[in-house]
């Protein structure tokens, strides 16, 4: 591998006491022998545009972050050629757990000594993600896990779908598949629904167990309208992907889908949300769009 690598940072990814210093991720590779360029984020969306920079003079870019520092500078990196390393330390961190990455060792071990593995980009209402996309109350969670301080870590997301339970209703919304494993046009009301690239969302969950970040196909985990406390009950079986079992759950995976949505509606991209209005959607796939540098051990992903 090159000798030299860029390194985007994000300095307020992550609880506090997790945060790297940029004198300290340079210690991580020059031991190494590798020499780093950082670049250090300060405007929300701005890792793109300095990834893609990066990716004219580097053949490694490394995001430093979490899922959402991650999803900017992939979504910078595709087409450019250059391989994503990822050094996990945000908050959730769910893009890095989908490729065995648990810790900054890991990371740096993955992109001194890696394999690379060609991970799929999916895209909803116009915007890249590359881990996961969550709609209702999945979208209202992440709004809501914003204003949590980030020293709560993982239990921000709990916290905020604890709180977003209360205030979910049902959305109406109609979908068509564009390939059938399973289900093909699925119409009903829907409290969430969590389609997943990767197997993790909201800081561990495994609402999309059987997502694969290199198959050619997204997870839609689709729970309709039930009462507010037997959903409170159920959503804790999503964080070991137990689940799936109950009848209100349906699980579609296809490489793409076109939803009608009938009324207004929370959406996140890798965690980063806003509110969209009603209207026609479309989830599509551009499989293998992004070489990512993976721990050796997870070659064979």
């Amino acid at each position: 591998m090159s000798h030299s690598i860029a390194v985007v940072m994000n300095p307020v990814a992550g609880p506090p006491r997790s945060r790297l210093s940029v004198d300290h991720v340079s210690e991580l590779f020059s031991v190494r022998g590798i020499d780093v360029e950082i670049l250090v984020t300060h405007l929300p969306g701005g890792a793109s545009e300095l990834a893609a920079g990066a990716a004219e003079k580097h053949s490694v870019v490394v995001a430093v972050g979490g899922d959402g520092t991650v999803s900017e500078i992939a979504t910078g990196l595709v087409g450019t050629g250059a391989k994503l390393g990822v050094i996990p330390c945000g908050s959730g961190n769910d893009f890095a757990a989908g490729l065995g990455l648990n810790s900054v060792e890991d990371g740096v071990e993955a992109v001194v000594d890696g394999k690379t593995l060609s991970v799929d980009v999916a895209e909803f209402a116009g915007k890249r993600f590359v881990n996961s996309c969550g709609l209702f109350l999945d979208g209202d969670a992440s709004l809501v896990a914003a204003g949590i301080p980030r020293q709560f870590g993982k239990f921000r997301y709990l916290l905020a779908s604890a709180s977003s339970i209360f205030n979910c209703k049902p959305i109406s919304a109609q979908w068509q598949f564009d390939s059938d494993h399973g289900y093909n046009a699925v119409d009903g009301k829907w409290m969430l629904v969590e389609v997943g690239n990767g197997p993790y969302c909201g800081g561990g969950f495994k609402l999309t167990p059987a997502a694969d970040l290199a198959d050619g196909l997204l997870d839609f985990c689709m729970v309709s309208a039930m009462p507010k406390l037997r959903l409170a009950k159920m959503l804790p079986k999503g964080i070991d992907g137990s689940h799936l079992d109950r009848p209100e759950v349906i699980y579609p995976r296809s490489s793409g889908a076109l939803v009608t949505i009938e009324e207004q509606f929370a959406v996140h991209w890798d965690g980063e949300a806003q509110k969209l209005p009603a209207g026609n959607y479309r989830f599509d796939l551009n499989p293998g769009a992004l070489q990512v540098l993976t721990p050796g051990r997870t070659g064979d992903l």
